[in-house]
């Protein structure tokens, strides 16, 4: 019994021994990391602003000239003049192409020419006629063969004018390859036109529940390296219908000033407003962590510490709107005025200490 008495009370002295020199390392481990200063994370800032904000949806939107056309030639021939540059600006009824109409201009002054006979033979016959010399049977019979010379010399002139190309409006070209002498058969593309007007359309689709989007709504279309700033376009017109597929109703809305900057064709954004202007505050979307369902934003607040204002990271959980760009609405989590840590803001935790960069104090700009 006094044995095991022994190896009990070496037992309890051997873990009191490393227990004591266990808590000796732990405090001098503590000692040593408090030598160091404490950490501190450069982050740049934004001040979080209230501007006037107007609810919107983006849309897809395509811009078409209102005058443009495609021209084909509707009968084969072999080119005899061309009579525009490729990408050239033309007047309207200037001459485009013309085909080789030798064949029909000889076949025109034959008819031309039996008209003419059928006209002397009528009017001979009429003088017969009132000295009651010939009958009536034969002035029907020469007014229905001036008729049909006529009619065949008009036909020709017809297909003649078909084989030669005008512009029907003021507009620019097309790149072309003609060259005289090419043949061409019939519908060959000849070129495309597109007028020159100060005013373009710019087709674009919304969904059902936005399809009450009034005649002269006012939207604002933008196209990244084409515009410098969004351009507002005014609605002139909507689809009677919904689309089968997409159930999308398409608008068409009218731009002034930007012909030479946009293209037909060309594909724009366009942001349509869906409530009233209101006071919001703004945020840099950069400035926004989300994990699972919630977002949050780091505020940056300065403390008094042993006399010394010291700035640290405060977590804040934030409920965010409408996003436009790079810049996102904060419903509720930061009022205006109040600095919100922007690129680095990752490298953040609650309470920890900050420097800010010179960038700092920058607030958000909305156009």
């Amino acid at each position: 019994m006094r044995r095991w008495l022994i190896v009990f009370v070496a037992a309890v002295l051997l873990t009191a021994l490393l227990g004591g020199y266990k808590v000796m390392q732990i405090r001098e481990a503590i000692a040593f990391a408090e030598s160091f200063p404490e950490q501190t994370e450069a982050v740049q800032a934004v001040v979080a602003s209230e501007i006037e904000w107007t609810p919107s949806v983006s849309a897809v939107g395509n811009v078409v000239a209102p005058q443009a056309v495609t021209l084909s030639n509707e009968l084969a021939g072999r080119v005899a003049e061309v009579g525009f540059a490729a990408g050239a600006a033309v007047e309207k009824g200037q001459l485009l192409l013309r085909l080789d109409t030798s064949q029909e201009q000889a076949e025109l002054a034959g008819a031309r020419a039996r008209a003419q006979l059928a006209r002397t033979q009528l009017n001979r016959l009429q003088e017969l006629l009132d000295r009651s010399v010939a009958s009536q049977d034969e002035v029907d019979e020469a007014q229905a063969a001036l008729s049909v010379a006529t009619a065949e010399a008009a036909a020709l002139e017809a297909i003649i004018n078909k084989q030669i190309l005008r512009a029907p409006f003021a507009a620019r070209a097309g790149l072309h390859t003609l060259e005289i002498g090419q043949y061409l058969a019939a519908g060959t593309q000849i070129t495309r036109l597109v007028g020159i007007e100060d005013t373009l359309w710019v087709d674009f689709a919304l969904p059902q529940q936005l399809t009450a989007l009034a005649i002269g709504s006012e939207v604002s279309v933008s196209a990244p390296g084409l515009l410098d700033q969004p351009a507002p376009a005014a609605v002139i017109a909507r689809d009677a219908a919904l689309s089968d597929a997409s159930r999308n109703r398409t608008f068409r809305a009218s731009l002034a000033g930007h012909s030479h900057e946009l293209p037909p064709a060309t594909i724009v954004r366009v942001e349509v407003p869906t409530g009233e202007t209101r006071p919001v505050v703004v945020l840099p979307a950069t400035a926004v962590r989300r994990s699972g369902f919630a977002a949050h934003v780091y505020v940056i607040a300065g403390k008094s510490e042993d006399g010394e204002e010291v700035l640290r990271a405060e977590l804040r959980t934030v409920q965010v709107g409408d996003q436009r760009d790079d810049q996102i609405v904060i419903l509720d989590g930061v009022r205006a005025g109040e600095r919100v840590a922007a690129s680095g803001s990752f490298k953040l935790r609650d309470g920890m200490k900050v420097h800010l960069t010179p960038e700092a104090t920058v607030g958000p700009s909305v156009s």
